[in-house]
């Protein structure tokens, strides 16, 4: 019935959703979907107020299928927007993609700490969780540092995310208190991942030099060289007396590599000193 459509389908559908059984319930779910328009919609909105359990991933999958088909607009509602948020975390992959669609129209703090969960879980909705995200910065710095310091499986992309983030409202994000997000990245720099700890040392010093170079001998006792390495790049821009002090250190590198580069830029600033 529903792939039939037309009004007498539709209405046959609705008339017959309370009085049939739940399996049912998921087909007319379903045939709703298939055969949509308007008054459908707002038929599975309105049911999502009185449903609980996995009916409400069907209804969630389904209003999401409307959305995307004519752009409906989803009411910003509390119960319905912790409706999709639960469908998010605790649903089944299929059903979870569909409420992603839907909490991406929601700007508020749980939809963002949701939202920064699922980050990388499904490449298919990553551009449009960081569109959310990147509009409101103040909602992630203030959720994501006790995201991060549970060392979740996407603990990479949250690091990432925080780099392009900085890039693009880096005085905006300064003026918010970032004293638990340092924490946060503090705690990563003696990560196991290589390149966790070389994204948390850059953003240390990008969002707060001072508190960075206070972890600076962690940062030179590095066994990784490209880690080190972008230690010698963060420090040579610094003229705090810790960070020459570091530079020092790292000319006596045992990598050539690491040792030439400290030695050029502690030449070049006794030549400005000289000059």
């Amino acid at each position: 019935m529903g792939k039939i459509g037309g009004s007498v389908a539709l209405g046959f559908m609705m008339a017959q959703y309370d009085v049939v059984d739940e399996l049912s319930r998921y087909s007319i779910i379903e045939g709703l979907a298939a055969a949509g328009e308007e008054s459908t919609f707002f038929f599975l909105l309105n049911k999502l107020y009185n449903t609980g359990g996995p009916l409400v991933w069907a209804l969630i999958n389904s209003i999401a299928q409307l959305k995307d088909k004519y752009g409906f607009d989803i009411p910003y509602d509390e119960k319905i927007r912790n409706l999709i948020l639960r469908t998010v975390s605790e649903s089944e992959p299929q059903f979870r993609n569909a409420a992603v669609r839907l909490a991406v129209n929601f700007h508020d703090a749980d939809t963002t700490e949701q939202l920064l969960k699922i980050l990388g879980s499904d490449f298919t909705f990553d551009d449009d969780i960081k569109q959310n995200l990147f509009t409101n910065p103040h909602n992630v710095i203030i959720k994501i540092p006790a995201i991060i310091k549970q060392q979740p499986s996407n603990l990479k992309e949250l690091l990432f995310l925080l780099c392009e983030l900085v890039d693009m409202h880096g005085e905006n994000i300064k003026s918010i208190p970032l004293h638990n997000l340092n924490d946060a990245l503090t705690q990563c720099i003696t990560n196991p991942d290589e390149e966790v700890r070389r994204i948390s040392i850059e953003l240390l010093f990008k969002l707060d030099e001072e508190i960075a170079l206070l972890f600076v001998d962690v940062m030179l006792e590095d066994e990784n060289l490209w880690n080190r390495m972008k230690l010698v790049e963060l420090l040579q821009y610094s003229k705090s007396p810790i960070a020459e002090d570091a530079l020092n250190r790292l000319q006596n590198d045992e990598e050539q590599m690491v040792s030439e580069s400290a030695k050029q830029i502690l030449s070049e600033r006794q030549s400005e000193i000289q000059n």
